[in-house]
Protein backbone atom coordinates (compact mmCIF):
# COMPACT_ATOMS: atom_id res chain seq x y z
CA UNK A 1 0.00 0.00 0.00
CA UNK A 2 1.00 3.07 -1.03
CA UNK A 3 0.20 6.19 1.83
CA UNK A 4 0.51 9.87 2.11
CA UNK A 5 3.13 10.80 4.90
CA UNK A 6 1.53 14.29 5.34
CA UNK A 7 -1.05 16.06 3.05
CA UNK A 8 -0.10 16.07 -0.65
CA UNK A 9 -1.59 19.52 -2.55
CA UNK A 10 -2.30 19.81 -5.98
CA UNK A 11 -2.75 23.57 -6.92
CA UNK A 12 -2.68 24.72 -3.28
CA UNK A 13 -6.04 21.93 -2.86
CA UNK A 14 -5.53 18.89 -0.71
CA UNK A 15 -5.50 16.09 -3.09
CA UNK A 16 -4.51 13.24 -0.32
CA UNK A 17 -4.53 13.92 3.43
CA UNK A 18 -2.13 12.15 5.83
CA UNK A 19 -1.65 8.60 6.14
CA UNK A 20 -4.52 8.29 3.51
CA UNK A 21 -4.23 5.10 1.44
CA UNK A 22 -3.53 6.28 -2.06
CA UNK A 23 -3.02 2.55 -3.98
CA UNK A 24 -2.42 -0.96 -3.54
CA UNK A 25 -0.94 -3.07 -5.82
CA UNK A 26 -0.03 -6.89 -6.08
CA UNK A 27 3.66 -7.22 -6.57
CA UNK A 28 4.70 -9.06 -10.26
CA UNK A 29 7.97 -10.86 -10.78
CA UNK A 30 8.57 -9.09 -6.86
CA UNK A 31 8.11 -5.49 -8.23
CA UNK A 32 5.43 -2.83 -8.05
CA UNK A 33 5.74 0.64 -9.71
CA UNK A 34 3.39 3.60 -8.39
CA UNK A 35 3.03 6.69 -11.39
CA UNK A 36 2.18 9.53 -11.97
CA UNK A 37 2.46 10.67 -8.66
CA UNK A 38 2.72 13.95 -7.04
CA UNK A 39 5.82 15.48 -5.66
CA UNK A 40 5.56 15.28 -1.59
CA UNK A 41 5.99 12.73 1.25
CA UNK A 42 4.50 9.27 0.79
CA UNK A 43 5.43 6.11 2.68
CA UNK A 44 4.79 2.39 1.97
CA UNK A 45 3.77 -0.46 3.87
CA UNK A 46 2.97 -4.34 3.48
CA UNK A 47 -0.32 -5.53 3.57
CA UNK A 48 -0.20 -9.26 2.83
CA UNK A 49 2.65 -11.03 2.08
CA UNK A 50 2.67 -15.40 1.08
CA UNK A 51 1.94 -17.82 4.00
CA UNK A 52 5.14 -18.72 4.04
CA UNK A 53 6.99 -15.49 4.90
CA UNK A 54 6.52 -12.99 7.50
CA UNK A 55 4.55 -10.03 6.83
CA UNK A 56 6.78 -6.79 7.46
CA UNK A 57 4.94 -4.44 9.49
CA UNK A 58 7.50 -1.35 8.83
CA UNK A 59 6.45 1.97 7.09
CA UNK A 60 8.98 2.68 3.94
CA UNK A 61 9.29 6.68 3.78
CA UNK A 62 9.73 7.74 -0.17
CA UNK A 63 10.39 11.37 -0.47
CA UNK A 64 9.49 12.61 -3.78
CA UNK A 65 11.25 16.25 -4.12
CA UNK A 66 11.67 18.36 -6.71
CA UNK A 67 15.66 18.86 -8.09
CA UNK A 68 15.63 20.92 -10.65
CA UNK A 69 14.25 22.00 -13.87
CA UNK A 70 16.14 19.74 -16.51
CA UNK A 71 14.47 16.71 -14.08
CA UNK A 72 11.22 15.58 -15.65
CA UNK A 73 11.17 12.51 -13.51
CA UNK A 74 11.41 12.18 -9.83
CA UNK A 75 12.69 8.08 -9.20
CA UNK A 76 12.60 6.86 -5.56
CA UNK A 77 13.03 2.86 -5.16
CA UNK A 78 12.03 1.24 -2.29
CA UNK A 79 13.66 -2.71 -1.30
CA UNK A 80 11.86 -4.40 1.00
CA UNK A 81 13.17 -7.98 2.27
CA UNK A 82 10.68 -10.55 3.42
CA UNK A 83 12.03 -13.44 5.98
CA UNK A 84 10.69 -17.04 5.77
CA UNK A 85 8.81 -18.49 8.78
CA UNK A 86 10.57 -21.16 10.57
CA UNK A 87 10.70 -23.34 13.60
CA UNK A 88 13.01 -25.19 15.51
CA UNK A 89 13.84 -29.22 14.84
CA UNK A 90 15.29 -30.88 17.87
CA UNK A 91 15.83 -34.27 16.86
CA UNK A 92 16.96 -36.82 19.67
CA UNK A 93 19.29 -39.90 19.40
CA UNK A 94 18.84 -42.43 21.91
CA UNK A 95 19.94 -45.64 23.20
CA UNK A 96 16.88 -47.96 23.11
CA UNK A 97 18.17 -49.40 27.20
CA UNK A 98 19.80 -46.74 28.48
CA UNK A 99 17.90 -43.72 26.99
CA UNK A 100 20.91 -41.77 26.98
CA UNK A 101 22.34 -39.73 23.41
CA UNK A 102 24.10 -41.36 20.92
CA UNK A 103 26.54 -39.34 19.32
CA UNK A 104 28.34 -39.51 15.37
CA UNK A 105 25.22 -40.61 14.13
CA UNK A 106 25.16 -39.34 10.33
CA UNK A 107 21.05 -38.53 9.98
CA UNK A 108 19.61 -36.72 6.62
CA UNK A 109 17.08 -34.39 6.47
CA UNK A 110 15.13 -34.45 3.14
CA UNK A 111 12.12 -32.12 2.15
CA UNK A 112 10.10 -32.91 -1.18
CA UNK A 113 12.05 -35.68 -1.62
CA UNK A 114 15.36 -33.60 -1.97
CA UNK A 115 17.94 -34.11 0.44
CA UNK A 116 18.60 -30.70 2.21
CA UNK A 117 20.67 -31.67 5.32
CA UNK A 118 23.17 -34.37 5.83
CA UNK A 119 24.36 -34.10 9.78
CA UNK A 120 25.62 -35.46 12.67
CA UNK A 121 24.34 -36.20 15.76
CA UNK A 122 26.75 -34.35 18.87
CA UNK A 123 27.86 -35.55 21.87
CA UNK A 124 24.36 -35.73 23.24
CA UNK A 125 22.95 -37.30 20.65
CA UNK A 126 21.01 -34.07 19.33
CA UNK A 127 20.71 -32.12 16.37
CA UNK A 128 19.51 -28.99 16.45
CA UNK A 129 18.00 -26.94 13.37
CA UNK A 130 15.80 -23.66 12.38
CA UNK A 131 13.89 -24.77 9.16
CA UNK A 132 11.27 -23.32 7.25
CA UNK A 133 7.90 -24.25 7.84
CA UNK A 134 6.44 -27.72 5.84
CA UNK A 135 6.36 -31.35 5.85
CA UNK A 136 9.84 -33.01 6.14
CA UNK A 137 11.40 -36.43 6.66
CA UNK A 138 14.24 -37.70 7.80
CA UNK A 139 16.35 -40.61 7.75
CA UNK A 140 19.27 -42.56 9.59
CA UNK A 141 22.14 -42.92 6.68
CA UNK A 142 24.54 -44.35 9.38
CA UNK A 143 24.71 -46.04 12.45
CA UNK A 144 26.81 -44.63 15.47
CA UNK A 145 29.91 -47.38 16.13
CA UNK A 146 28.57 -50.26 18.02
CA UNK A 147 24.82 -49.95 17.20
CA UNK A 148 22.20 -51.36 14.78
CA UNK A 149 21.21 -49.38 11.99
CA UNK A 150 17.21 -48.00 12.43
CA UNK A 151 15.26 -48.01 9.11
CA UNK A 152 12.88 -45.94 10.27
CA UNK A 153 11.38 -43.26 7.86
CA UNK A 154 10.38 -40.32 10.28
CA UNK A 155 7.97 -38.08 8.78
CA UNK A 156 7.77 -34.37 10.28
CA UNK A 157 6.20 -30.86 10.61
CA UNK A 158 7.48 -27.89 10.96
CA UNK A 159 4.75 -25.07 12.15
CA UNK A 160 5.90 -21.32 12.82
CA UNK A 161 7.79 -20.42 15.87
CA UNK A 162 7.45 -23.69 17.24
CA UNK A 163 9.35 -26.66 18.11
CA UNK A 164 9.25 -30.04 16.90
CA UNK A 165 10.84 -32.99 19.14
CA UNK A 166 11.74 -36.24 17.46
CA UNK A 167 13.14 -39.34 18.86
CA UNK A 168 14.73 -42.26 17.74
CA UNK A 169 16.31 -44.69 18.97
CA UNK A 170 18.89 -47.43 18.36
CA UNK A 171 19.99 -50.84 19.53
CA UNK A 172 23.46 -51.84 20.83
CA UNK A 173 25.20 -54.67 18.75
CA UNK A 174 25.86 -57.74 21.10
CA UNK A 175 28.05 -60.08 19.57
CA UNK A 176 27.25 -63.70 20.70
CA UNK A 177 30.69 -66.24 21.16
CA UNK A 178 30.16 -68.93 18.58
CA UNK A 179 29.97 -71.54 21.57
CA UNK A 180 27.22 -69.78 22.73
CA UNK A 181 25.86 -69.32 18.98
CA UNK A 182 26.07 -73.53 19.15
CA UNK A 183 23.72 -74.15 22.15
CA UNK A 184 21.29 -71.86 20.98
CA UNK A 185 21.11 -73.97 17.61
CA UNK A 186 20.82 -76.76 19.53
CA UNK A 187 18.36 -75.74 21.96
CA UNK A 188 16.51 -73.94 19.43
CA UNK A 189 16.12 -77.45 17.12
CA UNK A 190 15.00 -79.45 20.55
CA UNK A 191 12.06 -76.84 21.17
CA UNK A 192 10.81 -77.12 17.50
CA UNK A 193 10.57 -80.88 17.81
CA UNK A 194 8.80 -80.40 21.27
CA UNK A 195 6.70 -78.27 19.40
CA UNK A 196 5.87 -80.24 16.67
CA UNK A 197 5.10 -83.37 18.47
CA UNK A 198 2.77 -80.77 20.44
CA UNK A 199 0.89 -79.99 17.34
CA UNK A 200 0.98 -83.85 16.23
CA UNK A 201 -0.84 -84.85 19.64
CA UNK A 202 -3.51 -82.49 19.36
CA UNK A 203 -4.09 -82.66 15.87
CA UNK A 204 -5.07 -86.79 16.85
CA UNK A 205 -7.19 -85.50 19.49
Amino acid sequence: GLYAKENIYLNNKILYQKDELIDKKNTKEGKIIFSNLELGEYYIKELQTPDKYILDNKKYDVNLIYKDEDTKEILEIVTIKNYPKKGKLIFNKIDSLTKLGIENTLIEIYKDDELIYELRTSENGQIILDLEIGKYYLIEKEASLGYNNNNEKIEFTIEYDKETNIYMENDFIIEVPDTLKNNYNYIFSILSIIILIIKKYEKNI
